[in-house]
């Protein structure tokens, strides 16, 4: 029970706490519900990075190669992006691997929930072959495929269907950039 527990905590995180909603109380029973109801608060309250992506028109940065933190977006009067950063961080490797990590605050330890190796099919379709996985929905072995927007140089809208449960999510994802110092 502990260990289902867990990988829903993990994947709630990962999906942030507006996608909830498809998960069960009834298969979960209270324990876990309390646990989720905890880590809804802890990822509410890690969510304290907003940053203003200027409108842009052509994107000219379409490589997913990088680390890409998930996030909430809005947009503001003048079509600006408003992104909220959120606790999960994809790691998109040249070598076609990838490595999801949920980030933790204070004493708890950040993990790697997701791993694998991917494959670029076509500039808007983007497939994850998991190696390992610590979630029961996305279980090791499992293909995902993900349909990809740049709606920036620095962020991303992936769209995929939750396996068996008919759900479309959309998630997005803010490019981590290194900032250049001056001197």
């Amino acid at each position: 029970m502990k260990s289902l527990a867990f990988a829903l905590i993990l994947l709630l995180s990962f999906f942030g706490t507006n996608q909830s909603v498809w998960f069960s109380p009834i298969q979960a029973g209270m324990d876990e519900m309390n646990m989720l109801s905890a880590v809804s608060n802890l990822s509410e309250n890690n969510k304290i990075i907003v940053t203003l992506l200027k409108s842009q028109g052509e994107i000219k940065n379409k490589s997913l190669v990088g680390i890409w933190q998930i996030c909430e977006v809005a947009k503001d009067s003048a079509d600006n992006y408003i992104v909220t950063s959120g606790n999960a961080l994809k790691i998109i490797s040249s070598d076609k691997t990838f490595k999801n990590l949920l980030l933790s605050a204070g004493s708890a330890n950040s993990t790697i929930f997701m791993e694998g190796n991917y494959e670029l099919p076509s500039d808007s379709i983007y497939v994850e072959s998991l190696t390992y996985s610590a979630t029961p929905v996305f279980p090791r072995g499992a293909r995902n495929e993900m349909h990809v927007k740049f709606l920036h140089d620095n962020l991303i809208q992936i769209s995929f269907d939750l396996p068996g449960q008919g759900r479309r999510i959309d998630e997005f994802w803010v490019r981590v950039v290194t900032p250049k110092p001056k001197m």
